[in-house]
């Protein structure tokens, strides 16, 4: 019975003390634990950078796109001469 619990606890021809097993499992889990802290930090800033920049370029769509006084906080400097604005101003 005694050589059979031997047995069991030998790991390649060394005796595994369960203690040691758990302190290298609890490390290891606290390492992954702080990776996938610092990589969730890493995706979120991603994230929150990606969307900025998307609203900023849908920013720079509508005062492009929109005619002026619309999408332009700025007042609109009109050429009176132009027929560009013609089709906003008459549909």
């Amino acid at each position: 019975m005694n050589l059979e619990k031997k047995e069991n606890w030998f790991k390649l021809g060394q005796l595994v003390d369960i203690r040691e097993s758990i302190s290298y499992i609890t490390k290891y889990l606290l390492k992954m634990l702080v990776y996938e802290c610092i990589l969730l930090r890493v995706l979120f800033t991603v994230l929150v950078c990606y969307t900025f920049w998307n609203f900023l370029r849908f920013l720079h769509e509508v005062r492009r796109v929109c005619p002026p006084g619309l999408g332009d906080l700025r007042l609109p400097q009109l050429d009176t001469n132009s027929d560009e604005l013609l089709p906003f101003y008459y549909n």
